[in-house]
């Protein structure tokens, strides 16, 4: 899960840079949201499921990345969305905003091996301590209960 947080962070980040620099304008939004909602969406599942599969193969992770960013700033970006209004590059071209986006899925492959490298791994594989709920101890004998009560009483 951390990379799809990492994922969305990033997302965030690029546009907000992107806007202030004024590298592309987005002129329609998804309400409530002030920019792609992708971002929220298509966007970290496509992580998520890119590294469940190609995690530990770079060079597959990297070459199927390449061709969905083509595929992204080509045809969704530059044609699609800037054909029906709603997204246009000012300041940057479509080439630049490519190797932005790859070098994003390498940040997000490379976030993943340091999260996979900061928790520690246990010798151990499963405790026993053999801890039980107190409802499920053995009740004491009817013998002792009753020897226990008569010297309270003074029996």
């Amino acid at each position: 899960m951390p990379v799809n947080l990492f994922t969305i962070f990033t997302g965030i980040l690029l546009l907000e840079i992107g806007s202030t620099f004024q590298w592309f304008v987005v002129k329609e939004t998804a309400f409530p949201f002030q920019n792609f909602s992708n971002l929220y969406s298509l966007d970290p599942i496509i992580a998520m499921w890119l590294m469940k599969f190609l995690y530990g193969n770079f060079g597959l992770y990297l070459g199927v990345n390449v061709i969905m960013n083509v595929v992204f700033v080509y045809g969704a970006l530059d044609y699609f969305y800037q054909s029906r209004g709603i997204f246009q590059f000012i300041g940057i071209t479509p080439f630049l905003s490519f190797l932005i986006v790859t070098v994003r899925v390498i940040l997000l492959y490379g976030y993943q091996m340091w999260q996979e490298g900061i928790f520690a791994k246990s010798e151990r594989t499963s405790f026993s301590m053999n801890l039980q709920p107190a409802i499920s101890k053995p009740l004491q004998d009817k013998k002792e209960n009753n020897s226990q009560n008569d010297s309270k009483c003074g029996r």
